[in-house]
Order: C-alpha cells, then sequence, then structure tokens
C-alpha cells in the first residue's frame, strides 16, 4: 500500500495573475507553453489535450474549476492509459496569488498512483510551467523593460530632487536593494539619498547605458559607462529582479575602473 500525497510546485514569476491566466485562457498562448497542437477549453467541462512532439500517447483532461485570473483545475490522464494512468485518474489544480507585483503560481497534481509517476510528472511540470513562466514575464515586461530601465540611470543623472524622486518611483519598489562594491542600500528612499549623496562628491559625472537589456524570468542585466570630465571612469554591468510592472527589487553593480578618475559612486 503506497502513502502518495500528490507533487507540488511553486514558481514566482514576473507578471500580474492577469497576464498569467490569459496562457489558459487564450488557446493560441496555451499552445504557445503546452505545444502547438494543444488544446482547452476554458469552461466548467470543456476539454483538454497535449499532444507530444514524438507521437506519444496525448494526455486529455476535463476542466472541473474555474476562477478567472485566480484558479484552474483538471483532470489528467492518457489516451488508452498510457503511462498507467487512465484518462481522468488524476487532477492537476492550479492557483495564482499576487505577489510583489508579480504571481505566484502553485500547481498541485495529486491522484497519480506511485512514487515513479509523480517524479515523472514533477519533471515535466518543471518544464512546462518554466516555459509559461517565461512567456508571461516577457509579455508583461517587454513594453516597459527598457524604460524602467532609462529612469533607473536617468536618476542617477537628476540633481532635481523633486524630478529624482518621480523616477525613482517609476522604476524602483519600495523596498528594493541595491548594491555594489560602494554601498549596501534597501529601499527606495535610502537609493535616493544615496544618489544625492554619489552627485554632491562627484560632480559632474554621468551615467549611460551602453547597450540593450536583456530579460528571462524577470532577471535582467544591461551595460553602462560611467564619464566625468576627463572622460571615462567606469564601465560595467548591472544585474537585477523586477516585479510584474517592471520595477526593480533588486539590483547589484558590477564594474571596472577606467582612467585616473577613481571610485565611481555606487553604480
Amino acid at each position: 500500500m503506497t502513502d502518495l500525497n500528490g507533487i507540488e510546485l511553486t514558481l514566482h514569476i514576473a507578471a500580474p495573475p492577469g497576464v498569467v491566466f490569459r496562457y489558459f485562457s487564450d488557446p493560441e498562448r496555451f499552445r504557445v507553453w503546452m505545444g502547438p497542437d494543444s488544446e482547452l477549453d476554458l469552461e466548467i467541462g470543456g476539454g483538454l489535450v497535449v499532444r507530444y512532439p514524438n507521437d506519444a500517447p496525448p494526455a486529455r483532461g476535463e476542466v472541473v474549476e474555474v476562477e478567472p485570473d485566480r484558479r484552474i483545475a483538471f483532470t489528467w490522464g492518457y489516451t488508452g492509459g498510457a503511462n498507467g494512468l487512465d484518462v481522468g485518474a488524476s487532477t492537476v489544480a492550479v492557483t495564482l496569488d499576487p505577489l510583489h507585483g508579480g504571481t505566484r503560481l502553485t500547481v498541485r497534481h495529486t491522484g497519480l498512483p506511485n512514487r515513479a509517476l509523480e517524479e515523472g510528472h514533477l519533471g515535466g511540470w518543471r518544464h512546462y510551467f518554466g516555459v509559461l513562466a517565461w512567456r508571461a514575464a516577457q509579455e508583461a515586461l517587454a513594453p516597459v523593460l527598457d524604460a524602467r530601465v532609462d529612469a533607473f540611470v536617468a536618476a542617477w543623472n537628476e540633481e532635481d530632487p523633486g524630478r529624482r524622486r518621480s523616477l525613482l518611483e517609476e522604476c524602483w519598489t519600495p523596498e528594493g536593494l541595491f548594491v555594489d562594491r560602494m554601498g549596501y542600500v534597501p529601499g527606495r528612499d535610502a537609493l535616493d539619498t544615496f544618489i544625492a549623496n554619489a552627485q554632491r562628491f562627484m560632480p559632474g559625472v554621468a551615467l549611460e547605458r551602453t547597450g540593450p537589456v536583456r530579460e528571462t524570468h524577470g532577471r535582467v542585466h544591461f551595460p553602462w559607462r560611467l564619464t566625468g570630465p576627463d572622460g571615462v571612469i567606469g564601465e560595467g554591468l548591472d544585474v537585477g529582479r523586477m516585479d510584474g510592472e517592471g520595477r526593480f527589487l533588486e539590483l547589484a553593480g558590477f564594474w571596472e575602473e577606467r582612467g585616473a578618475g577613481g571610485g565611481a559612486p555606487g553604480v
């Protein structure tokens, strides 16, 4: 006799629940993460079909619960009882909870009859829901990504306190953490003060982005350059994590000095 409790997987997605839910409610988006020939009818009693590229027997199920932008549950099994699991024999429940402007997605799969099936499905869901998380974050962040990073860069160059504060409110969460070799700065208020101090101690220094912003799963990086009256002071790369609204939760600066300008002011 086995004592099986099901499997559970939790992902943090840099997209709000409304965006994540589209990957269940929109047939095209569903096929993007579950395969080009997959189908889902998001109504109670609606059908689910997941077809695999290697001609393996498809997975099939029926939607048993729907709460828009919050929860979906469906049965899960395989045509002809393939893989030792009949159609309708198990249940997959997906819950979406708001978290840091994004989503905490929890998937729980119950009714699997043995450990081997539990382990196999856990590996499969890590792949499929990982693809969903990547796609949803990309959809949520792409429209604002460059603007948010450029607002952060502009804040370092803005000497007017009110305008600098507005720029930081656009791109930085209240609790966001900034770190580099020149400082450890927890929170947006502290970052505002940190930038003001850098401007006071190094007048005439300007920060600029020197290449594209790259993003995956809400993690971003971008190159930059710091210049002063006598030329380039430093160059480097900032690496961070954004929430589902494209505001920084954390950012770390990696940089190298150039010329004789000395240390850069915390970028």
